[in-house]
C-alpha cells in the first residue's frame, strides 16, 4: 500500500469514524497505525475524552481492481471498517501468567499436545 493511499484513508477515518462510547470524532494524535498490508491496514484509535480504545481494520480487497485501474485519481469512499474492542490486561491476567510460568518446565511440546 502506498503512502498517499494511507494518508487518504486516515483523512476519511478522521471525517467519518467516531468513538463508539462517547461519539467524539478522532483527531490525528488519537490515531495510530498498527499494521499495514497490501490490501488493508489495522488502526488503533484512543479517545482522549473517554479513554476508550478501538481497533479498526480497513479492508481494501473489494476495491483492489478499481484501485489498479484508477491509481492516479483514487479516492477511498466506501471503506469497510470494523471496530474491535481491545482486551485490557488485568492484574489477574498477570498473576495467572506468573503462576503458570512458576510451574512451567519449558517443555512446549507438552503444552501444545492434543
Amino acid at each position: 500500500m502506498d503512502f498517499k493511499l494511507m494518508k487518504e484513508i486516515i483523512t476519511v477515518l478522521k471525517q467519518q469514524v467516531k468513538c463508539t462510547k462517547c461519539n467524539k470524532k478522532f483527531v490525528l494524535r488519537e490515531i495510530e497505525v498498527m499494521d499495514v498490508e497490501e490490501t488493508g491496514m489495522t488502526i488503533a484509535c484512543n479517545c482522549s475524552r473517554c479513554e476508550h480504545q478501538s481497533q479498526l481494520e480497513v479492508d481494501l480487497k473489494p476495491m483492489q481492481d478499481f484501485y489498479e485501474k484508477n491509481k492516479s485519481n483514487r479516492k477511498p469512499q466506501n471503506l469497510k471498517v470494523t471496530a474491535k474492542k481491545i482486551h485490557k490486561i488485568t492484574t489477574d491476567d498477570i498473576l495467572d501468567m506468573r503462576n503458570f510460568l512458576k510451574d512451567f518446565s519449558g517443555d512446549f511440546k507438552e503444552i501444545f499436545k492434543g
